[in-house]
């Protein structure tokens, strides 16, 4: 079995389980309930929210402040951060105490399938949905608060779903995977920042972003609530398939080196015998 995670990176190693992601799933799933099921018991408090912000705030003040400065300044960096980290997975040298599983190889397939989840799922795909946000919004069908920016669906909230896992999966995943390839990383360690420090930065993105989307009027509280469910969703699968893809290659290292070394050992008796 796996080596418990340190202290202060065990809700991180906690939330790198199928369980969680089911669980996210189920989440998601509660919520569509909450809106489209039976008594839509999420129905009222989304407009009394809506009709919160169209009471408080000018057309201009959403837009500037709700659209563009809250709901795409955390994506815009979170982007960033994903190009930033997955050039450094790639190009930096893994040290030799890391082993082959740290190698280009195993960096490769982890942000293949980092940058596969992205596009298909819940990335931000320029101003458009990734195919599984857009085929979601497509099969509900629900119509926005208001129309003032956005003429598609509304739920889930695909700004949500993006802040959610870009900031999501470059703190969990991309972020370990480059800095445990920094030279000096010390042997066997995560690459993980402190819990503290890397959840919280996670949950106040998230929330920036769940919070522009409802003060721009551009959707429901529960159409955030659902795509940051969604998201988390897809990056505890994320983790979980990173982890197991370095897994993979680590034993198929040790394993090589075995034979390599059986090998030796035995080229070593025949030389003796002779």
């Amino acid at each position: 079995p796996p080596a418990p995670a340190p202290e202060p990176e065990r809700l991180q190693a906690a939330l790198a389980r199928p369980r969680v992601a089911a669980a996210a799933a189920a989440a998601f799933a509660a919520f569509a309930a909450g809106v489209f099921g039976a008594g839509a018991p999420l129905l009222p408090l989304d407009a009394a929210v809506h009709e919160f912000v169209r009471a408080h705030t000018t057309l201009e003040w959403r837009l500037a402040v709700g659209e563009h400065l809250l709901s795409d300044g955390p994506i815009y960096l979170g982007f960033a951060a994903w190009v930033a980290l997955t050039g450094a997975a790639l190009l930096l040298p893994a040290p030799a105490a890391a082993g082959a599983a740290r190698g280009r190889g195993a960096a490769a397939a982890a942000l293949a399938a980092c940058w596969g989840v992205y596009l298909a799922a819940t990335g931000a795909v320029g101003r458009y949905d990734p195919p599984l946000v857009h085929t979601l919004k497509q099969m509900f069908a629900r119509v926005r608060p208001s129309n003032d920016f956005h003429r598609s669906f509304s739920f889930p909230s695909g700004h949500t779903t993006a802040a959610v896992f870009i900031i999501g999966a470059a703190l969990l995943v991309l972020l370990p995977l480059a800095r445990r390839r920094l030279p000096g990383a010390a042997p066997g360690s995560s690459g993980r920042l402190p819990d503290g420090l890397a959840l919280t930065a996670w949950a106040g993105a998230s929330a920036t972003v769940a919070c522009g989307r409802v003060a721009a009027d551009a959707h429901w509280v529960s159409d955030t609530l659902a795509g940051a469910s969604l998201a988390v969703a897809c990056v505890a699968a994320l983790a979980v398939t990173v982890e197991w893809i370095e897994d993979a290659a680590a034993a198929a290292a040790a394993g090589a080196a075995v034979e390599a070394a059986g090998g030796e050992e035995g080229a070593r008796l025949v030389e003796d015998a002779e």
